[in-house]
């Protein structure tokens, strides 16, 4: 969790099954599972009817997607983007205020989104750009900035094929520092397993570059950011390692 730029603290949650989802929480507007929250520490809501009406230890932006739903109808109103599987991590990129999230996958596919108000990402229905379980007819998610597989069988499948492999993505941030021109506006990656970094340059809503920037052994569990923009890998040793160029 984290503030944002608009000074609401944005929360994501997983979706809180061994696995498949079965409760299909990712497309289920009732449940905070698997979701992007959106809440106000500042002031307290009101949430429920009846019997059941109770205050919440914090309030809701007036501008949340679901505000406008009625009460009966059951739709958490906290939800700011829904169809996540597990978000780890997100971050603000400090020059366009654009959210950049790695969405841990399941079986095959890991991938980075960029999260918008009220924007479905898809799971449980996809993972990926893939097909995962059956959804409504003529359903519509938004696709991932950019995906990676597993194995290699998948690779023919891929919207990058010349990605390398993965299991478990670890978002990062846009790099905003001063001490790597040539990095600027690059959007840092790494993967929780292999310990590979990478790098994508996101333009007109596409990425115009992608590769590889680190292979190294070491599982990597999340990234950090200075005050300057510079950038620091957390290592699972309980390490901290600062993001150079040779």
């Amino acid at each position: 969790m984290t503030f944002g730029p608009d000074g609401f603290l944005y929360l994501a949650l997983g979706e809180g099954s061994a696995g498949n989802d079965p409760l299909n929480h990712g497309q289920n507007s009732a449940s905070l599972l698997a979701k992007m929250l959106r809440l106000d520490v500042n002031s307290r809501a009101v949430s429920g009817t009846g019997e059941k009406r109770k205050e919440l230890p914090y309030g809701i932006p007036t501008d949340n997607p679901f505000v406008g739903e009625p009460d009966k109808r059951g739709v958490c109103k906290e939800i700011w983007a829904l169809g996540l599987r597990n978000v780890w991590r997100f971050s603000w990129d400090g020059e366009t205020g654009e959210l950049w999230a790695g969405d841990v996958g399941q079986d095959d596919w890991e991938e980075i989104d960029l999260i918008v108000k009220g924007g479905n990402y898809g799971w449980c229905v996809r993972e990926g750009a893939h097909a995962f379980k059956p959804g409504p007819e003529g359903a519509r998610y938004i696709e991932p900035v950019l995906e990676y597989p597993h194995r290699p069988e998948l690779v023919a499948q891929a919207q990058f094929p010349k990605h390398s492999l993965g299991i478990c993505v670890i978002g990062g941030y846009v790099y905003r520092g001063r001490q790597f021109p040539a990095l600027r506006g690059v959007y840092l990656y790494a993967d929780y397993t292999l310990g590979t970094i990478w790098g994508l340059r996101y333009r007109d809503g596409k990425v115009v570059e992608q590769g590889t920037l680190l292979l190294q052994p070491k599982n990597i569990v999340s990234f950090a950011e200075d005050r300057e923009g510079e950038v620091f890998v957390l290592m699972q040793d309980g390490k901290i390692f600062q993001l150079t160029v040779p």
